[in-house]
């Protein structure tokens, strides 16, 4: 029944307290993964939150947006993205199903956050190498790296049945010989929902991918261009948000 609610329930940010009324606001419907992704993003009980959530909330608040927030899973909000039902994808890059965009007129913003995926392994299995990695765990709807593409159902089993936290239990109980996932993500659930901070370790050495997460439009361009003309400003924002939920690659 949540899963059946969340398709017509949407979170409203009403961004401008001080116009008159939300009829002077210009709103804009932003889709967003229908999952806890946290520290980057969660969509938790009717609310988006996380380091995203603050950053496009006082893009809203500043710019003078009301915002409301459509929670997806993440096939159908590509697929929402394609079709132009959403004004706005977060989070997006032009490397994520590639053959499916490549002839779509699609505009990204500048990078919001930057992300590091990777493989997560029990401690005692890091710097193992890739050739004793026979079963990988994925967030369902993710693209692993070409590498990890490459050797799948050849020399290693993918899973792609989980959420975040699921992932990294299935990983710390051995049923996986790794998890792939945002390194910072995983660090956050194994610190603040299942409290063993050292219960899995990234390995550098196995395929990873190093980007950004930005906003992405079919239809609203010149939106884009305000978020990029915001976020320029507002470098020092930027920079304690990260740091308030602790993003930091270096983890």
């Amino acid at each position: 029944m949540r899963n059946i609610l969340y398709r017509i329930v949407f979170a409203i940010f009403i961004a401008t307290p001080c116009l008159a009324s939300a009829g002077q606001l210009k709103t804009i419907l932003v889709g967003v993964e229908d999952m806890d992704y946290r520290p980057y993003a969660a969509w938790i009980d009717g609310v988006y939150v996380g380091a995203a959530a603050d950053i496009f909330n006082k893009f809203a608040s500043d710019r003078g947006y009301q915002i409301i927030y459509r929670p997806l899973s993440v096939k159908r909000l590509y697929q929402a993205l394609f079709d132009g039902a959403i004004d706005l994808k977060y989070p997006d890059s032009p490397e994520w199903l590639f053959s499916a965009r490549k002839d779509l007129k699609i505009t990204y913003s500048n990078p919001v956050l930057d992300y590091t995926d990777g493989i997560m392994v029990l401690p005692q299995h890091a710097g193992v190498g890739i050739g004793a990695l026979k079963s990988l765990a994925m967030v369902s709807g993710f693209t692993p790296p070409y590498e990890i593409q490459r050797l799948a159902g050849r020399n290693i089993t993918l899973d792609d049945n989980f959420n975040g936290i699921s992932l990294v239990r299935y990983v710390m109980s051995g049923r996986a010989d790794g998890g792939f996932i945002s390194v910072v993500t995983a660090q956050w659930i194994l610190t603040n929902t299942i409290h063993k901070p050292d219960g899995l370790k990234y390995d550098p050495d196995l395929p990873h991918q190093i980007g950004a997460y930005m906003m992405s439009t079919t239809t609203k361009p010149e939106v884009v261009a305000d978020f990029n003309d915001w976020m320029s400003k507002n470098g020092r924002f930027l920079e304690d948000t990260k740091k308030r939920w602790s993003i930091s690659l270096e983890n």
